[in-house]
């Protein structure tokens, strides 16, 4: 009975035996790909960062000189850490826009409606075709139009926010809020057209909701308020989360990103070290934010077997 109870405990039976073996197999795919196009880059970056690289023509040759690329990059370069702290502020004010949005849309899309399919195909649309150069001639040449003729002299555009300073004037904004609203409205766009992933993810999470939980709170005369925040929304904290954690990396890696644009720069000027050193930095940084996040939000999430 003794060692029956030991096996049970220590996951040696042959059930959870076969069900670890499945569980690595359907993880094995993950595991290579990770390996090769994720761990193997990370280890080959950080070499390049602890040298000095110059393009022999035929070749590249490498100078050891430690980490005096991270040096000059955190004491002597003036740009790197103003526009860090603005990415992180960009990443505090899109993330809970785009998600809200995203929860919303899944949402209003799980009910049955007329064009529903296609509704959906839309929301999904900027996924299928959206890239920096796509997104770029998007938003520079469709989306936003410059009125210059005589008779309006001021600059507009479709998604943009640019006479919220006078409506706001006379109602003690604080400025902080009122340049936070602002740069919320600008981005509109941006943010509706990054939400594609996340709109799928939590529309996937809201239709896996057994329609038996529903029946059973309008048997005991449950309001469409009290369902939402006692079924659907605790159901959908896992997917949630991946949601929050893909938007913020989502978010950190956006083509028009500060330093994404700073390690481009320093990749074309043939300063290979250098560029290294900043993605091996930010990488590092984003890797610490997510685990801040997760840590935090891991408290929240609901999960059925617990």
């Amino acid at each position: 009975m003794e060692k029956k109870v030991f096996k049970k405990k220590f996951g040696y039976t042959k059930t959870e035996k076969r069900r670890a073996l499945t569980g690595l197999l359907f993880l094995l795919p993950w595991i290579v790909g990770i390996s090769i196009f994720f761990i193997r880059p990370i280890i080959q970056t950080f070499i390049y960062s602890v040298n000095d690289i110059s393009n022999t023509g035929g070749g590249f040759a490498y100078d050891f000189i430690g980490f005096d690329n991270y040096h000059k990059l955190l004491f002597e370069n003036a740009e790197f850490i103003p526009k860090f702290v603005d990415s992180i502020w960009d990443m505090l004010q899109s993330v809970p826009v785009i998600v809200f949005f995203s929860f919303f849309t899944a949402i209003v899309l799980k009910n049955k409606f007329f064009g529903r399919t296609t509704f959906r195909a839309i929301f999904f649309m900027p996924v299928i075709i959206a890239s920096g150069v796509v997104i770029t001639v998007l938003k520079e040449n469709v989306m936003a139009v410059d009125i210059t003729s005589s008779a309006v002299s001021q600059s507009a555009s479709i998604f943009s926010a640019p006479s919220f300073a006078e409506i706001f004037a006379n109602l003690s904004v604080p400025q902080q809020l009122l340049n936070f609203i602002t740069d919320v409205v600008n981005k509109i766009f941006d943010l509706t057209w990054k939400s594609g992933v996340q709109i799928l993810l939590l529309l996937a999470a809201v239709n896996s909701i057994p329609a038996s939980a529903y029946e059973a709170s309008d048997i005991e005369g449950a309001t469409g308020w009290e369902k939402f925040w006692k079924i659907t929304f605790p159901l959908i904290t896992p997917t949630l989360l991946v949601t929050v954690i893909y938007t913020i990396i989502d978010t950190f890696t956006d083509y028009n990103n500060e330093i994404i644009q700073m390690i481009r720069k320093f990749f074309v000027d043939n300063q290979l070290g250098l560029s290294s050193a900043v993605g091996f930095v930010y990488f590092l940084a984003i890797l610490v934010i997510i685990g801040i996040f997760y840590a935090i939000m891991s408290r929240f999430v609901f999960f059925e077997n617990n």
